[in-house]
């Protein structure tokens, strides 16, 4: 069996479908720098169900092993909003320092050069990353992304249709047991955003629009 690489972007219910692996009998590595047998390099053992973690698509060349692909997309401009006020509410870092600086994501967005709300589901799963600059990225990013989710994902969730979701991610892991995963780092950022934030966020992931429009006619496949 192919193991499964299984793409976590930001703000996309990760932490919910990270519990849920766990807590299943899945033969999974979570590759985060924290976690226990971690490697950079991908240097895991190819006896592997799935692993799980951020990273960008093209993560099984650098193990050696031909594999399929799993991720969660969701509405890119509500990602987007999610992912700053979590940055802001809860990340301990330099980034999250950063963010705290600003009252909303408008003016973060007006004021900075984060990659991480700028298509980011492009650069993830068309494997560019942070390979392209800030506000860089052309059409071809987008129609590799969406090439890969064509020939290679196993699995396309959406965030916005969870329980649906998680019934065909049950039926992909039979271990999993029917569980629904717990809510993590859950916010509705929604009523703080305004008709000129929403068009910002717009231009900043005109990519990620079609990318997740492309996901939604897959994952019904």
């Amino acid at each position: 069996m192919k193991p499964i690489f299984f793409i976590h972007v930001t703000k996309t219910a990760g932490g919910s479908i990270k519990r849920m692996l766990r807590e299943g009998s899945i033969n999974a590595q979570f590759h985060y720098p924290k976690e226990e047998g971690y490697e950079k390099e991908f240097n895991y053992p190819k006896d592997l169900d799935v692993i799980y973690g951020h990273y960008r698509f093209g993560a099984h060349e650098k193990m050696g092993v031909d594999a399929n692909y799993a991720c969660f997309v969701r509405e890119p401009i509500a990602r987007t909003v999610s992912h700053f006020y979590h940055l802001k509410n809860v990340a301990k870092n330099a980034v999250g320092d950063r963010a705290r600086e600003f009252k909303d994501v408008g003016t973060f967005l007006a004021n900075t050069k984060n990659m991480d709300l700028d298509n980011l589901q492009t650069r993830m799963l068309s494997g560019i990353g942070r390979d392209v600059g800030y506000q860089k990225l052309d059409q071809s990013a987008a129609d590799l992304a969406i090439s890969n989710l064509e020939k290679h994902f196993c699995f396309i969730g959406i965030f916005e249709n969870l329980d649906g979701s998680i019934n065909r991610l049950n039926q992909l892991f039979p271990a999993l047991e029917g569980r629904l995963p717990p809510h993590v780092n859950k916010g509705k950022y929604e009523h703080e955003t305004d008709d000129e934030t929403l068009d910002l966020i717009k231009v900043h992931n005109q990519f990620d629009a079609q990318v997740y429009a492309a996901a939604l006619s897959l994952s019904s496949r």
